[in-house]
């Protein structure tokens, strides 16, 4: 849902976060608007599927042209031109130290072709942290102002997982770079309430923080007329460092030791999938990575969603993508830790949340919907009833208008 981030509207905003939009180059006729983002469709990855209906949703404003820089094979789409880089993805299996260095050589680049355009306004992803403060840079060097489309909380992941410490040195100078990326931005696009929050905190601009929900494709994400004769729980997305394939390995052996028809199906990739790639037991399926307008039909045939993640502060302030996408096929889904996307699973009645480590509780709740088709089917109806509100066309188009709004001189 796009909305203000809570504590917006009584904080006071500085008078430049409130004019409109102008470049260094002064007027043009055209919207002309730049996007910057690592992937795009048809790559199956969280950014790539949110920014293809922003994307749209620019190219329909009056008078844009929007052009998309990206280092995935990605492909035109309703009025925006794709550009892909000579830089390849950062790819999430690199140690993180790596990352960074792969991040900076694909920042230099993009920074590169940004400095040579004349583009009016800029939008930029982040992450790939590093890639998009170099961006921001380049966007203050050139005088044009840019848009940050925050989706995950950096570099507060790389202290999360013991790479930076935030009082070391580098710790305090990533925490520097963060702050300055989000004060420089014009407007502050945040996946999650918990990540307004953090931003707001960081840059101490509430007025300029709106809250862009992922949401679903709604044209790929429909409620399946049938459903796989056996029962079946699936997860789907990405594999990385904090995801809990083990503990689907974990549920799917007790589930067989207990003699219950319940089959588990994992579709995705990362750096955790050898968990499904030594002995698993029989009934759980691992179909590796599957074309993303695929997916929607496999997983939509389910009768529940998983979605686990690693107890922490990232994991906490999370909304997986892929709860909306069980919403929009219409299955119940059970979600860890407990978080942001878990608060919303069980405020609208579609779902359960519980700490990783209740294993116990997750296995009886499984069960219960298993056994109990009355109970799965309400929650089932609920999704249906309430995943019309969460489409990421209609969310992107508000957000477009949003940014439309600063655009035009008052």
């Amino acid at each position: 849902m796009l909305t203000r981030a809570k504590g917006a509207t009584p904080d006071p905003e500085p008078a430049s976060d409130r004019a409109p939009l102008h470049s260094a180059d002064g007027p043009t006729r055209a919207l002309d608007i730049g996007v910057i983002s690592e992937r795009f469709y048809p790559d199956s990855l969280a950014v790539a599927v949110r920014l293809r209906h922003l994307v749209q949703a620019l190219a329909a404003l009056p008078g844009a042209r929007v052009t998309l820089f990206t280092a995935s094979r990605g492909v035109t789409t309703q009025g925006c031109r794709v550009v892909r880089t000579w830089a390849p993805p950062v790819s999430n299996e690199l140690p993180y130290l790596l990352r960074l260095v792969a991040e900076a050589g694909l920042g230099l680049e993009l920074a590169l072709r940004l400095l040579l355009s004349r583009r009016r306004i800029w939008v930029i992803t982040s992450p790939p942290f590093v890639a998009a403060w170099l961006c921001s840079l380049a966007c203050v060097l050139r005088r044009a102002p840019y848009v940050l489309d925050v989706r995950d909380s950096y570099p507060q992941v790389f202290f999360v997982v013991g790479v930076v410490r935030p009082d070391s040195l580098v710790g305090r100078w990533l925490g520097r770079l963060e702050a300055s990326l989000y004060r420089r931005a014009v407007l502050l696009a945040v996946a999650t309430q918990g990540l307004a929050e953090h931003v707001q905190r960081r840059c101490g601009q509430a007025g300029k923080i709106v809250l862009l929900t992922n949401g679903f494709d709604a044209d790929l994400f429909r409620v399946a007329p049938v459903k796989y004769p056996t029962f079946t729980a699936v997860f789907h997305g990405n594999l990385g460092r904090f995801q809990r394939p083990d503990l689907i390995v974990r549920l799917a052996r007790r589930c067989q030791e207990a003699g219950l028809g319940i089959h588990f199906l994992v579709i995705g990739w990362g750096s955790n999938r050898d968990e499904f790639r030594e002995q698993v037991p029989g009934n759980l399926e691992f179909r590796g990575r599957v074309p993303y307008e695929e997916i929607p039909a496999i997983i939509g045939q389910a009768h529940v969603g998983l979605s686990f993640r690693t107890d922490d502060e990232v994991s906490r302030a999370s909304f997986p993508v892929k709860v909306y996408e069980y919403l929009g096929v219409g299955i119940p889904v059970l979600v860890t830790p407990r978080s942001e996307g878990g608060e919303f699973v069980e405020t609208h009645q579609i779902g359960y949340q519980f700490a990783p480590d209740d294993e116990d509780a997750i296995f009886n709740r499984l069960v219960w919907l298993y056994q109990h088709a009355d109970d799965l089917q309400a929650l089932a109806r609920r999704c249906q009833a309430l995943r019309q509100r969460f489409s990421r066309a209609f969310l992107s188009q508000q957000f477009a208008a949003t940014l439309a709004a600063r655009l035009t001189p008052r």
